[in-house]
């Protein structure tokens, strides 16, 4: 027996076909899905699966005065700690600028 089997029409669907009925109907489902159509595909793979790991120095040394680095963080991530660190250990003054909920 398949996993989570699809009724009737829908049982001859795609993954990627799937996933566009996923998102009208659960849209709580559809980053799982994207998940298995990512890992299904070789070309692709699990290495996009995970998230890339920053080093501020690296970052640091590549920006320039007039390319400024943007961070975007996933809800609940707070990078703050790091950046002040860094701040801090290189004796860099910044501005933090929060475009937040209901900040834009």
């Amino acid at each position: 027996m398949k996993e989570n089997p699809w009724p009737a029409p829908w049982c001859d669907l795609d993954l990627l076909e799937k996933t566009v009925i996923m998102r009208a109907l659960r849209p709580d489902k559809v980053i799982p899905m994207i998940q298995k159509i990512i890992k299904k595909y070789k070309y692709l793979g699990r290495d996009y699966l995970m998230p890339a790991q920053s080093n501020l120095g690296e970052l640091y040394s590549d920006s320039k005065n007039t390319t400024p680095i943007i961070i975007v963080i996933a809800a609940g991530a707070d990078p703050m700690t790091e950046i002040d660190a860094f701040s801090k250990s290189q004796k860099i003054e910044y501005v933090s600028l929060s475009l937040g909920k209901g900040q834009a």
